[in-house]
């Protein structure tokens, strides 16, 4: 038995099945009726879990409710209400997580520094996955964090990414990325400190309104392009981070 994947269209999704020769030499193809996932330059990302977790002190635990699978893609945004300081994403399960474009960044609407960022890791160890987020100044008074899994079958690879400067609200394109490959994967974090955060260009994955107001999505992206992932805000500005994968 050998195992197959169709895909019609670039925009498409794709059906995975299986090959099976009998023993007089006919050949049988069959189709599963589900889809495999967001398939990003050539690799499969499977959307899994997320989990949501905030804060009023200066470092959050977010705890996925069941065991990470090996290779998963673990994509995890977060923030903070402070002024100065930088974060740091860890888990207890020795994987190593990498800054989108390196560095965070700074939303002052709403009357406060709210400094957000974007973490990946691939590859990922599996088992049971708790993610922290933190403030390495030890002194933000508030912080939120969604932390997302998305299954491969080899970890995938990171492609580039890019973040906007606060933009007001309505539904304004975010941080412009310009993917290299076909079927680039691409996941969008936003956050806004005046009213709910809503999907407009990908798939809602997380909605969260805690200690901040938030939203994650993610989408494929057929042809190599300058793309801009796209959220409302229901009042003031947001700030966008946005990475992809192939």
């Amino acid at each position: 038995m050998k195992k197959i994947l169709l895909c019609l269209m670039l925009s498409s999704p794709c059906l995975a099945g299986t090959i099976t020769t009998t023993s007089t030499g006919l050949m049988t193809v069959t189709f599963s009726s589900g889809t495999v996932g967001a398939v990003g330059g050539g690799t499969t990302y499977t959307y899994t879990q997320k989990t949501d977790a905030a804060a009023g002190t200066y470092t959050v635990n977010m705890v996925l409710g069941t065991n990470v699978t090996v290779h998963s893609l673990i994509v995890v945004g977060c923030q903070i209400l402070t002024a100065n300081n930088t974060m740091t994403v860890t888990d207890n399960n020795t994987n190593s997580y990498t800054a989108v474009t390196g560095a965070t960044y700074v939303n002052q609407n709403g009357g406060g520094s709210n400094r957000i960022g974007l973490w990946y890791t691939l590859n990922a160890n599996a088992g049971a996955t708790t993610v922290t987020c933190a403030d390495s100044g030890h002194t933000a008074t508030a912080v939120q964090g969604t932390a997302v899994e998305y299954t491969t079958a080899s970890g995938g690879t990171y492609d580039t990414g890019n973040y906007n400067s606060p933009v007001s609200a309505g539904s304004p394109s975010g941080a412009a990325t310009t993917t290299t490959v076909t079927n680039e994967f691409v996941v969008d974090y936003a956050s806004n400190m005046g009213g709910t955060v809503t999907s407009q260009s990908g798939t809602l994955r997380s909605n969260y309104v805690n200690q901040f107001y938030s939203g994650e999505e993610d989408t494929t992206v057929a042809t190599p392009q300058s793309y801009s992932g796209t959220f409302t805000a229901a009042s003031g500005g947001y700030v966008m981070v946005q990475a992809a994968f192939k």
